[in-house]
C-alpha cells in the first residue's frame, strides 16, 4: 500500500534553505511511501493478519491432503471418490482459514480474556 509523502506532498522534490531543489530524503524522489516501510502498527497488524491467514489456509490444506493420501494408500477408492476427496482440499483450506479468522477476531474483541479466565 502506498501513501503520498507528507514531506514533499508527492512531488519527490523539496526546496532547500538556499532555494535549490533537492530530492526528498523521506521518499527518495518517488513521491510516495510504501506502507511496509513506515512503522505504522495498524498497517503492520493488517499485513501480519494477511500472512497468518494464508499460512493457516495452507496448513489446513496440507493436513487434509496428508490424511487423504494416507487413506488412498491403505484403502482402495474408486476414481470418482478419489477425485472428490482431492477436490475438497480447497474447501478444507477455506474452512481452516475461516476458523483462524474467527478466533483472531474473537481474541481482538476481548483482549483481557484469556484461557484461564
Amino acid at each position: 500500500m502506498r501513501f503520498l509523502c507528507d514531506k514533499c506532498n508527492g512531488s519527490g522534490w523539496i526546496r532547500l534553505e538556499d532555494g535549490n531543489l533537492d530530492v526528498c530524503d523521506k521518499c527518495w524522489g518517488l513521491g510516495y511511501i510504501d506502507a511496509t516501510s513506515e512503522n505504522n502498527p495498524e498497517i503492520q497488524q493488517k499485513i501480519k493478519l494477511s500472512r497468518n491467514s494464508i499460512i493457516s489456509m495452507l496448513a489446513g490444506m496440507a493436513i487434509y491432503y496428508a490424511a487423504v493420501f494416507f487413506i488412498m494408500r491403505y484403502f482402495r477408492l474408486s476414481l470418482v471418490y478419489a477425485f472428490f476427496m482431492i477436490f475438497f482440499g480447497y474447501y478444507a483450506g477455506i474452512i481452516s482459514n475461516s476458523i483462524y479468522l474467527h478466533f483472531h477476531d474473537r481474541r481482538g474483541k476481548n483482549p483481557g480474556h484469556t484461557k484461564s479466565s
